[in-house]
């Protein structure tokens, strides 16, 4: 039988086939990021190293006994994830025959719209260890010597002791040195500081910390269902409107939360004389560091599309396009990544192997 001019006997090429696929008669929500093109085929490749970067310290974290800890784990997985996830979006822009698969998309929309959640959640974990561990009774400092001003009008005699409360507990026990009996001169006093239990006000912050915590599952579990359910938006208009109001739902409960932790380890500060400022501060500044992906995505989950290689207004094709995203979302996200590992948060938040989650005082290291 003669072949056709255009050659028909041969096989369609696999992009022409996917291209077909990926056409809808229906609006499904824009990727966030837009399809990979050609324009992200480099900043692919740089987020792809640079999370690669972190993976050595991620692993020095893991092994080392005085660094080890589950708290993190989101944060771990979070890192390793993103080198296969823009080494994928790198391949799928360098390649014709990968772009508007929609298998790929999904795994792309399913891990960006979780990724930043996992990295606040295990925030809050980490603020919730420092707040519940300066309620606790600390042993005694060790002993200070000060030397009191020169003169003083009265003195208990030798051997007698005075105590004084501060506003946050703690008790100070200040005891006048004999100079028979000691090295020091009799003008010489030994301070030593404890710290009273707090449990009222520990129960307190883990009660609160706890709905946070249930809320952050909610927050990534509507995520995931979000970003999973993609894949079939892209073949129903049903399915299309329930993926962008998961997306909405999750990304704005999102948001909410960060500013939550961020507003409460500020009034932690604050309130809480034994919490330490430059700790609690720190998940307080990534917070709101993150909100600025939560943002940006709430700002652009309102662009539709009809086919996942369309170069429309909407689409996320334009350099422009590409470069916020990269600016907004990717780039935040690494900088809270590598905010977040860069800390030995067993030490500096007290946080032993597994968070505060049993009602044990923490052991020191």
């Amino acid at each position: 039988m003669p072949s056709s001019p255009t050659g028909s006997n041969e096989r369609t090429p696999y992009s022409l086939t996917t291209a077909m696929s990926s056409n809808s008669t229906h609006e499904f929500p824009t990727p966030v990021g837009g399809a990979p093109i050609s324009v992200d085929f480099a900043p692919s490749i740089l987020f792809s190293a640079l999370y690669g970067l972190l993976f050595p310290l991620a692993v020095y974290r893991a092994v080392r006994r005085d660094s080890r800890n589950t708290v993190l784990i989101g944060t771990l997985v979070f890192a390793t994830e993103h080198i296969v996830l823009y080494a994928l979006r790198a391949h799928v822009a360098h390649s014709a025959s990968a772009r508007g698969s929609e298998g790929l998309e999904t795994y792309f929309q399913t891990t960006l719209s979780a990724g930043f959640i996992s990295i606040g959640q295990d925030i809050s974990v980490l603020l919730r260890a420092l707040l519940v561990s300066s309620t606790f009774t600390t042993p005694s400092a060790p002993a200070v010597t000060r030397e009191p001003p020169a003169a003083t009008s009265s003195r208990p005699p030798g051997g007698a002791e005075m105590e004084a409360s501060d506003r946050d507990g703690t008790t100070r026990s200040i005891q006048e040195g004999d100079s028979t009996k000691h090295l020091f001169p009799p003008s010489a006093i030994t301070v030593s500081e404890t710290r009273e239990d707090q449990p009222a006000l520990r129960l307190q912050i883990r009660n609160i910390c706890g709905v946070v915590a249930i809320l952050f599952l909610v927050t990534v579990i509507l995520s995931i269902v979000a970003g999973v359910d993609y894949n079939q938006a892209l073949k129903s208009g049903a399915h299309a409107e329930l993926s962008r109001q998961l997306m909405y739902a999750s990304t704005g409960l999102a948001v909410g939360l960060l500013i939550m932790v961020a507003c409460g380890a500020s009034y932690a500060v604050m309130a809480l004389p034994r919490v330490p400022k430059g700790p609690a501060m720190y998940p307080a500044a990534i917070c709101i560091l993150l909100t600025v992906v939560g943002i940006y995505r709430l700002s652009v989950l309102h662009n539709t599309t009809t086919s996942l290689l369309s170069t429309g207004p909407g689409s996320f094709s334009s350099p422009g396009a590409k470069a916020t995203f990269y600016v907004f979302h990717a780039a935040p996200e690494w900088i809270a990544a590598a905010l977040v590992l860069s800390v030995n948060v067993r030490k500096v938040y007290k946080t032993g192997m597994f968070g505060d989650f049993t009602s044990d005082k923490p052991q020191p290291e």
